[in-house]
């Protein structure tokens, strides 16, 4: 009930920092799961995060956040574990 009430307010300041450019990283708090899949369905429904920034989100922002940009820990590619 509670985060029901406060999605709205949150999700219209990610919105912003999203629109202003400020790195936005997924699962800070939690990566195991289905968490991830809901904060992305978060970010893409109630903060209306575009798809591609999304992914971006999801790989190279969360590896920046890590200090792992330079890396393949960011990437999407075949054969990569």
């Amino acid at each position: 009930p509670q985060f029901k009430l406060v999605t709205p307010h949150v999700a219209a300041t990610v919105r912003r920092m999203h629109e202003a450019g400020g790195p936005l990283a997924l699962g800070t708090d939690r990566t195991w799961g289905a968490s991830v899949h809901m904060e992305l369905a978060l970010l893409a429904s109630e903060a209306r995060i575009p798809p591609a920034d999304l992914v971006r989100i999801a790989t190279l922002n969360g590896a920046a956040f890590l200090g792992r940009e330079r890396d393949t820990l960011h990437s999407l590619s075949c054969g990569l574990i």
